[in-house]
């Protein structure tokens, strides 16, 4: 009689050392395009937005285009601070990726976009690469009292420290290990029409 091995049950981050060793792996990833450039071939769209598209990559989300370091900065404070964001595993600034990248993540010619008029191409354009853990989108009825109470306690310390005013709408509230997470710390998406 043969057994098979116990199946491996996919799970968020067990403990900080291995948050730390995928920090450090991804980090050499976002310092060598091609490399990215190769694990983006399996991406799978998860959102996008007016600043760029966010990617399913080897188990991790990755956010690619106009991602500023205060974004970055502000999603470690918070979820440093009060455990209501995904930790940032690793960021890189004005990356340049291969051309094939650029254009995926591209508002007008990747498709992420829904009105031209609205978005500008950034298609060769070095890019900001943010990677974090997956974590899934609540049901919008999640969007309830406890979850305002949450987000009104972390806008108002985002506010009194950083002066940053959080996009405060259901499409931002995240399910991350049975809690509720705060997802976008970018600047708010303007309707230039």
């Amino acid at each position: 009689m043969t057994t098979s091995p116990a199946p491996s049950i996919p799970h968020g981050l067990p403990d900080r050392s291995a948050a730390q060793d995928l920090g450090k792996i991804w980090s050499n990833v976002i310092k060598k395009p091609d490399v990215l450039a190769t694990l983006l071939r399996g991406r799978q769209l998860i959102g996008h937005g007016a600043y760029g598209a966010i990617y399913h990559v080897s188990g991790m989300a990755v956010k690619i285009g106009y991602v500023p370091a205060e974004e970055a900065e502000r999603q470690a404070w918070v979820h440093q601070h009060f455990n209501r964001a995904l930790p940032v595993l690793a960021y890189a600034s004005q990356v340049k990726l291969p051309d094939e990248v650029t254009h995926w993540s591209c508002p007008i010619h990747g498709g992420t976009g829904d009105d031209e008029k609205v978005w500008s191409c950034h298609c060769g354009d070095p890019m900001d690469v943010l990677v974090m853990p997956l974590a899934k989108p609540a049901p919008t009825f999640w969007f309830n009292q406890d979850v305002r109470k949450i987000a009104r306690q972390v806008i108002n310390a985002l506010f009194e420290h950083f002066q940053f005013f959080w996009e405060d709408k259901p499409s931002h509230v995240m399910k991350y290990q049975g809690r509720i997470v705060l997802a976008d710390f970018g600047e708010e998406e303007v309707d230039w029409c």
